[in-house]
């Protein structure tokens, strides 16, 4: 799931050339989210009532129908403008609530959204609806204020006001027929009621409705018309809304179960208050090993994965600041140590971490595991630490290597940090990497063995040529980097599976832009809502793999492709990961393929891209991305 808005990070994405026969990206027409500019509804509590059919009370529900393509329920489309304007409304400065998130349920009593108005001490409640497909057909929208209310905490002219500017924008926004502000029957008449205004969009009855209604994303003019009515009217009657509702909660206490609704925390507030968790003392660290000792127990508790994300870091005291010093593989955590220190007092804070790959390794920064198996040890020396095991043929990204040279630091495909022996690896530069996974390959089912040589069952290497009926010839690294030729060595038939190009990855990618312009909601899974992980797990869900929940869980899933300095491999259907300056992963989304991706972060599914020359391009995703998967062979 998403869990923060922002992405703050520190370091430079180095755009690879892409490798000869990748798969071709998947072709799409889109365009920017809708952006609000500044901060205009500051200040503003506002709880969104997205109504149910029947659309007024007495109606009936509508009947049962057949299954049409693209088309909505009234329920439905209440419920799609809601989502989505939430995410602007929150942009511009608003605290919102949502009074429904789920479609098919029984209709909520017609107070619970005053009640939950009344509960997040809301200065207005905004009721959004369509009418069913029965009834005669009326032309245009309709937005509806109590002009009898006269009860204290009720501000009918500051009403009238909102509920104009609403229709004005909901007009300029091209809906059929326009839109209309009229006074409407009295709306949650009850002493303290919260001043309310509802929002008729239409009818299906009217065949310019049901017209305008059925493309996706259509329902987003209903949203920004929203956003661009509050917007418009707020800042003039802020004051009269404000004094309204301190007059509702004069003698009334705030009910024990509400639960404002707030936006995530800063990622520097969330370091901050980890940090200050885990140093109780009242005085800031005393030496360099104190701080370390912090360091080491925030990355064990909060960083999602200490075996994917690797950071070392060595803390000195000078006269005149703290000097943090070592490396990392992730840029965004980069600047963590300092925050942490920061927190607890320890300042002022120099870093001086690096950010690999290393420069010292040179255009050999890619290898190829030329041994039956090596171990991956948690230091540059053997026994210290095992991290897991690499088989012949696996490709990895190297990221440093010992002082001696004896022992490389390494990205395996599964998504492990270590360290091996160099001796294990045959040191590679981007065309030899991309020599070596071109092409078919084939998977050992069992271990083979030829001369002194043993085949490890689970290995993956190249085709060699033709596979005859009886015999498979594959290429195998030697260990000796002077060696221009590989190995090739025949195995029986039997003992291979050749991996197809089965275009699981592509149907994945084209399912999840299948949800463009769908509503961010945070927890959703539908096509009336979804969150990043919601959309990557439908998006694979319809090719028959199924992904664990969130985003945090599906970095395990699948070998790796991709980090921040080499996206040259990226097909569509592999996963994009992104984290914040804490340490955790926040968001993920499903490459097209090339630099774009598609994903769902607020306020909708939305297609980005890597690349500073394509119009889809955002600088923060770019900051915060760290790894991509290919969850498929």
């Amino acid at each position: 799931m998403y869990t923060h808005r922002r992405a703050v990070s520190i370091g430079v994405l180095i755009l690879c050339g892409f490798s000869r026969g990748a798969a071709l990206p998947v072709a799409v027409d889109a365009e920017l989210p809708h952006r609000v500019a500044g901060r205009p509804l500051a200040g503003l509590a506002i709880v969104l009532s997205p109504e149910q059919a029947p659309a007024r009370p007495g109606e009936p529900r509508p009947a049962a129908r057949a299954t049409r393509e693209r088309d909505w329920l009234p329920g439905e489309v209440s419920l799609l403008v809601a989502a989505h304007a939430q995410h602007l409304l929150r942009d511009a400065g608003a605290t919102v609530q949502l009074a429904r998130w789920d479609d098919g349920l029984p209709p909520s009593p017609a107070s619970a959204d005053l009640d939950a108005a009344r509960d997040h001490r809301a200065h207005l409640l905004v009721r959004i609806a369509v009418a069913p497909d029965t009834g005669s057909p009326t032309s245009g929208a309709r937005v509806l204020y109590d002009a009898t209310a006269t009860l204290p905490g009720r501000t009918p002219d500051a009403e009238r006001a909102l509920a104009e500017a609403l229709a004005a924008a909901l007009s300029a926004q091209g809906l059929p027929g326009g839109a209309v502000c009229v006074p409407g029957e009295p709306i949650g008449a009850a002493r303290g009621a919260v001043p309310t205004v509802r929002v008729e969009l239409g009818t299906l009855a009217d065949p310019a409705f049901r017209t305008w209604v059925r493309p996706r994303g259509a329902f987003r003019a209903a949203s920004i018309a929203l956003y661009e009515g509050l917007a418009a009217a707020w800042p003039a009657q802020q004051a009269a809304f404000e004094t309204a509702r301190i007059a509702r909660a004069e003698g009334r206490a705030a009910s024990p179960t509400s639960r404002p609704a707030t936006a995530p925390r800063e990622p520097d507030a969330k370091i901050a208050a980890t940090a200050r968790r885990l140093w109780r003392a009242a005085a800031p660290p005393t030496d360099g090993a104190e701080a370390e000792g912090l360091i080491e127990q925030y990355v064990r508790r909060t960083v999602t994965d200490p075996t994917f994300f690797y950071l070392r870091t060595h803390v000195t005291r000078a006269d005149d600041a703290w000097i943090v010093s070592g490396a990392t593989n992730c840029p965004p955590l980069r600047e963590l140590p300092a925050a942490i220190l920061a927190a607890v007092g320890a300042e002022p804070v120099r870093t001086e971490i690096t950010l690999l790959p290393a420069a010292r390794l040179g255009p050999r920064r890619y290898g190829v595991v030329c041994r039956p198996t090596v171990m991956v040890w948690n230091a540059p020396r053997e026994g210290v630490g095992v991290q897991t095991q690499l088989l012949l043929g696996e490709p990895v990204f190297l990221l440093d290597e010992s002082d001696d040279g004896t022992f490389l630091l390494l990205h395996g495909s599964d998504g492990y940090v270590g360290w091996v022996r160099a001796d294990a690896v045959l040191r590679l530069d981007a065309a030899g990497r991309t020599a070596w996974i071109g092409g078919a390959r084939g998977v050992l089912l069992r271990d083979c063995f030829t001369d002194d040589l043993r085949l490890p069952t689970g290995a993956t290497l190249p085709l060699a040529g033709h596979p005859r009926d009886d015999r498979v010839q594959l290429r195998v690294p030697r260990p000796d980097p002077d060696d221009d030729d590989d190995w090739r060595i025949t195995v029986p038939a039997a003992a291979v599976r050749i991996a197809g190009a089965d275009p699981g990855g592509r149907r994945a990618a084209e399912a999840a832009l299948e949800y463009l312009a769908t509503p961010y909601l945070f927890g959703g899974r539908s096509r009336l809502g979804l969150d990043c992980s919601g959309l990557t797990g439908v998006a694979y869900a319809t090719i028959g793999l199924v992904l664990p929940r969130d985003a945090r869980q599906q970095i395990l899933v699948g070998r790796l492709v991709g980090t921040p300095w080499h996206l040259g491999e990226l097909e569509p259907g592999d996963l994009v990961f992104f984290c914040d300056a804490s340490g955790a992963v926040i968001h993920t989304g499903v490459s097209l393929g090339g630099l774009r991706f598609v994903h769902s972060a607020p306020p909708e599914v939305q297609v980005s891209s890597f690349d500073p020359a394509d119009p889809l391009y955002h600088e923060g995703w770019t900051r915060a991305f760290v790894f991509a998967r290919r969850p498929l062979p």
